[in-house]
């Protein structure tokens, strides 16, 4: 069993991440700036209210993983500034 922390974690493929690893037996820490109902029943540790694109709600990630020894981590969030996608 291995430590996996995944960022944007509570829909699309940071959420599949989640159930495919939770699905091979790993430990799943899973960050969000906001749960879903989906998220919160797979069985993975949520630490939610944290925003990649805002430092401020970072130490709260980081005190929720203290001591914990990451094995792989899937950094799934992004920021999207000012810009069109079209760009």
């Amino acid at each position: 069993m291995i430590n996996v922390v995944i960022t944007g974690a509570n829909r699309g493929i940071g959420l599949e991440f989640v159930k495919h690893y939770l699905a091979q037996g790993h430990q799943v820490f899973a960050l969000c700036r906001n749960t879903s109902d989906t998220l919160t029943a797979s069985g993975a540790q949520v630490i939610d209210k944290v925003d990649v694109g805002n430092p401020h709600s970072l130490p709260l990630a980081l005190e929720r993983l203290n001591g914990v020894k990451i094995d792989l981590l899937i950094n799934n969030a992004g920021v999207l500034a000012n810009e069109s996608i079209d760009d």
